[in-house]
């Protein structure tokens, strides 16, 4: 009877839905699908609310553009297969002004598109290349300028006097006067001036004015009346924001900051960075690493302090050199605090009225 039962018991488990043997059946106990991540939440243009944020937005999506197309090939070179009759294109009729068109390469001093556009290939070689729309230069330019309502696009580089439209992009560099426009891009701008809206370029020397500036590294003068931002630049950058990965000269604005490097002159509202070497002169100053003076009503160092912080509030890992404030307070102490509240939990006393001496 007893092995009776065990049969009976053994031949409902391999008929259940839900358990075959002694293990759960997987058509009924299927694994639940993995969760993946939740997605970054990322603003862009569609989500800006004024004219500020606009610009902001704006200047993000050109940066997020320009790195994403470094290494790759160039994207305008076959532009005109999109509409071969308004081109200077390989089976297409001329369409120029003074000027001659063989295998998408357009030669002569006027370049002008039939309707909306005016389109080469190739390379373009002439005084102007103008039409109310879009001009574009699948190579090289070479001469005067692009001027047209919209967009000027070159898939090479730019070689004369400058790009003058709404929006202005180059792939390759640009070597010449200036790009005038709402919107200016350039793999590297070599050149007087960037003058728009948003202004962004990979090396670049010259000018860049604008609401919103960037550049990988950028040797000469930034002004912008929003944001100067990017990796690397050398000269004087002046805006209420300024953000650079390293940077040498003059930096003025409300905000600044330097994610690795800065050696010169830091002049702003609020002050942070990495390492600060020069002159820092702000309400508040936050470094890992300063070398040199900090003038300011809280100046703070989270790791070494070499030369002289002067403020409210002064503090700093390992103090090396002179404190002078209200209150002042160093991990370590190598130099003097002047103060009337000092103190050294290392290398001086640990509370001091007045004069604080450390040798640590």
């Amino acid at each position: 009877m007893l092995t009776g039962l065990l049969l009976f018991v053994t031949a409902l488990q391999a008929a259940s839905p839900v358990v075959q043997g002694s293990r759960p059946n997987p058509k009924v106990y299927a694994p639940l699908p993995a969760k993946k991540p939740p997605k970054p939440v990322e603003f862009g243009v569609k989500d800006a609310f004024d004219p500020l944020t606009l610009i902001i937005f704006l200047g993000e999506e050109v940066n997020r553009t320009r790195r994403q197309r470094k290494g790759k090939g160039n994207p305008f070179a076959r532009a005109w297969e999109h509409g071969p009759v308004a081109s200077c294109a390989p089976g297409s009729f001329p369409v120029a002004i003074a000027g001659v068109c063989r295998n998408g390469t357009f030669v002569g001093p006027l370049f002008a598109g039939v309707g909306l556009a005016a389109r080469s290939a190739r390379d373009t070689w002439t005084i102007a290349q103008a039409s109310l729309a879009l001009n574009l230069t699948g190579g090289n330019f070479y001469g005067g300028i692009q001027a047209t309502l919209l967009v000027n696009r070159v898939g090479g580089n730019f070689l004369g006097v400058g790009q003058l439209s709404l929006f202005n992009d180059i792939y390759g560099s640009f070597f010449g006067g200036a790009q005038v426009g709402f919107v200016n891009r350039a793999g590297n701008f070599f050149g007087v001036a960037q003058a728009g809206a948003v202004n962004t370029a990979g090396i670049g020397t010259g000018l860049q004015l604008g609401l919103a500036n960037s550049a990988d590294l950028w040797l000469g003068l930034q002004l912008g009346v929003l944001l100067n931002d990017g990796g690397d630049f050398g000269g004087i950058s002046i805006s209420p924001l300024n953000f650079h990965e390293n940077g040498w000269g003059l930096k003025i604005g409300v905000l600044t900051s330097n994610r690795a490097r800065f050696g010169g002159i830091l002049i702003g509202g609020m002050n942070f960075g990495g390492h600060a070497m020069g002159i820092i002169v702000g309400v508040g100053n936050s470094m890992k690493y300063t070398s040199g003076v900090a003038l300011g009503v809280v100046n703070i160092t989270e790791h070494d302090m070499s030369g002289m912080q002067v403020g409210l509030i002064n503090t700093a890992d390992h103090a090396r050199g002179v404190q002078i404030g209200l209150i002042n307070f160093a991990e370590k102490l190598t130099g003097v605090q002047i103060g009337l509240i000092n103190t050294a939990l290392k290398g001086g006393l640990p509370f001091m009225v007045g004069l604080n001496i450390g040798f640590y």
